[in-house]
């Protein structure tokens, strides 16, 4: 083999070995011991696609915020305060259990109407920066009873250091729906990279879909009012710390 193609063909083997999945990978139970934190059985785990040697771990510790008692009774002497939930997020080497990020959010959930369900990862290509790939946390909540109301927000996550910063927060999905032909609406939003920069992170671009219907209760069609539809686009630009959200 000619020495410059030889040189070519040691090359392109360095650089597949750089992007190579790492040779030893640390199985669910042996990152548990390998980690430091008291992770808890429920703790959700994640390969990052794209990032190799990188494992996603979170979970929710729960949190009762009890109502202060009458004179020692059990009545509530006011009204019922929100059930809150903190979440812990890591970003840990595959192959060793090393922590590499880590993120720790008290109230990361905090609503009275809308009771916690779940959590997922988001692992979209969240590129916003040369050199800088963020991914999501989807906090999941439903609430049933006259209203059934589901929602959806994320959490945009990204490694500055040893640390995880919050960057967006989004509502992604509101389903609102009542009973005797009341009012309800279904919003979608999806979020999309876009090509312009601000302050050095890639603008946002946030397209929402929207469906409203108004009170059917005292409408000639009683239960069939007219559907209203909408859609519109949003940027969200970087500020230096975060991206401003988009509202509900």
């Amino acid at each position: 083999m000619a020495p410059r193609l030889l040189q070519s063909a040691l090359l392109g083997i360095v650089l597949l070995g750089l992007h190579a999945a790492p040779a030893f990978a640390l199985t669910e139970a042996q990152l548990r011991e390998a980690v430091a934190d008291d992770i808890p059985e429920e703790a959700k785990f994640a390969a990052w696609p794209g990032v190799a040697d990188r494992t996603l771990i979170a979970w929710t510790d729960y949190r009762s915020m009890t109502a202060p008692q009458v004179d020692g009774g059990d009545v509530p002497s006011g009204p019922t305060l929100p059930d809150v939930l903190d979440l812990t997020v890591l970003v840990v080497q595959t192959s060793t259990g090393h922590v590499m990020q880590r993120y720790h959010e008290d109230k990361a959930y905090d609503s009275v109407a809308v009771q916690f369900l779940d959590f997922e990862f988001d692992t979209a290509n969240y590129a916003l920066a040369p050199g800088s790939r963020a991914f999501g946390v989807r906090m999941l909540g439903q609430h049933l009873g006259y209203a059934a109301e589901d929602t959806a927000t994320l959490h945009l996550l990204e490694p500055e250091g040893t640390v995880l910063r919050k960057v967006l927060t989004l509502q992604t999905m509101a389903h609102l729906a009542t009973r005797d032909c009341g009012e309800g609406h279904d919003i979608a939003r999806t979020v999309a990279i876009g090509k312009a920069s601000t302050q050095g992170h890639a603008d946002l671009i946030v397209h929402e879909r929207r469906e409203e219907t108004p009170d059917g209760s005292s409408a000639p069609t009683r239960c069939h009012p007219e559907v209203r539809r909408s859609e519109r686009t949003t940027t969200l630009r970087f500020d230096g710390e975060r991206y401003p959200g988009s509202g509900r």
